[in-house]
């Protein structure tokens, strides 16, 4: 009974062993792409439609409908494409969602965060919100640098004049293109700010017609499945590349003291400060976005009759109108008065012989 027992604790051991050895094994095939989305929420896409949420809840369904479709790909090589991915959304300001998180164990959880994402409806600083993003990709997830990426939706507000508070897209977008990062530019709807968008972009093949907001379901899910294809051509050669490195030696002594180096680059956004002491009025802002066109209101109570009016100049006289249908005859009138008897008329012709007349009496005897 003893040697029975013996074996199983020995085959449970083996087991346990064999198991660690397989997770082990697993891990070290994946291949993790680090993915963060970047959600416009600001007063521009707001204000777009009514009601304000319209097109908030079409991003959050964008949004949640592709990390559905984020799932493991296994390469020729049997390396194994995993996901890591965050979100934030924006107005003025920066609201984390979620940090990058390993979406077989966090999908849910991320989907939930991003359900409860509510506008924020003011300005809008795509370029903080862009270099949020990148601190996010650089300070977490995996080693490779290659594997890293962002997706931007936004409807590409400001336009040209819009004061942008952290250097601009364009800066933000060759920030990220130093960092080895890539950027997509997806617009909320077809009829968007596309220059601005490009801006985004890493390049055209980054921006394409990338729609969030399509009308049509298959346009929606054909930008989804159109990135993920490219993000799972792109980290191909990163992930089947094995680099073979012996095991490191000892320590060696310290070396020369080096001269100064090259200025760096600009570090990444800091934490929000306190609130400074008020500045000085600013210059005026360019007009804000129209709002949207509001409830009829309730009928107002009649008012009081105005003064009469001054008389106007006569106007000019008026076209002649259609002739009307002939009327009715009318009741024959009454007689008229005997007229006064008429002036002697000419001599008329002499009129034609006329017969002989009847003999006379016979005449006396004289």
């Amino acid at each position: 009974m003893e040697t029975l027992r013996g074996l199983l604790a020995l085959l449970c051991v083996f087991l346990a062993g064999t198991h660690a050895q397989d997770l082990q094994i697993n891990r070290a095939a994946e291949c993790p792409v680090d993915l963060f989305f970047v959600l416009d929420t600001s007063e521009s896409v707001a204000l777009r439609q009514k009601p304000p949420n319209f097109y908030i809840d079409q991003i959050k369904r964008f949004t949640n409908d592709f990390i559905d479709q984020l799932r493991n790909i296994r390469h020729r090589c049997d390396r194994i494409l995993t996901w890591n991915t965050g979100a934030l959304h924006y107005s003025d300001e920066v609201i984390m969602i979620q940090e990058l998180s390993d979406m077989a164990t966090k999908r849910q959880e991320l989907k939930n965060s991003i359900n409860t994402i509510e506008y924020i409806g003011k300005g809008t600083y795509t370029d903080c919100a862009i270099k949020r993003g990148l601190a996010e990709l650089l300070v977490g997830g995996s080693h490779y640098h290659e594997n890293k990426y962002i997706v931007v939706v936004t409807d590409g507000h400001p336009i040209t004049g819009y004061k942008e508070p952290c250097g601009g897209v364009q800066e933000a977008a060759n920030e990220a293109k130093q960092h080895g990062v890539k950027v997509f530019a997806v617009a909320i709807s077809p009829d968007q700010e596309d220059t601005r968008l490009s801006l985004i972009a890493t390049d055209q093949n980054y921006r394409q017609n990338f729609t969030a907001a399509d009308e049509s379901r298959s346009t929606k899910m054909g930008t989804i499945l159109s990135i993920i294809d490219m993000i799972t051509n792109e980290t191909k050669d990163t992930c089947c590349s094995f680099d073979c490195n012996a095991a490191g030696g000892p320590k060696g002594p310290g070396g020369d003291e080096g001269s100064k180096g090259e200025r760096g680059r600009p570090g990444m956004p800091g934490e929000k400060g306190d609130v400074g002491n008020m500045g000085s009025i600013g210059d005026p802002g360019p007009p804000g976005y129209s709002g949207m066109k509001g409830d009829r209101g309730p009928r107002g109570e009649k008012g009081e009759r105005g003064h009469k009016g001054y008389k106007g100049d006569k106007g000019h006289r008026g076209r002649d109108g259609v002739d009307g249908r002939k009327g009715e005859a009318g009741f024959p009138g009454l007689a008229g008065c005997k007229g006064s008897p008429g002036g002697d008329g000419l001599q008329g012709e002499p009129g034609p012989k006329g017969d002989p007349g009847s003999y006379g009496i016979k005449g006396a005897k004289v």
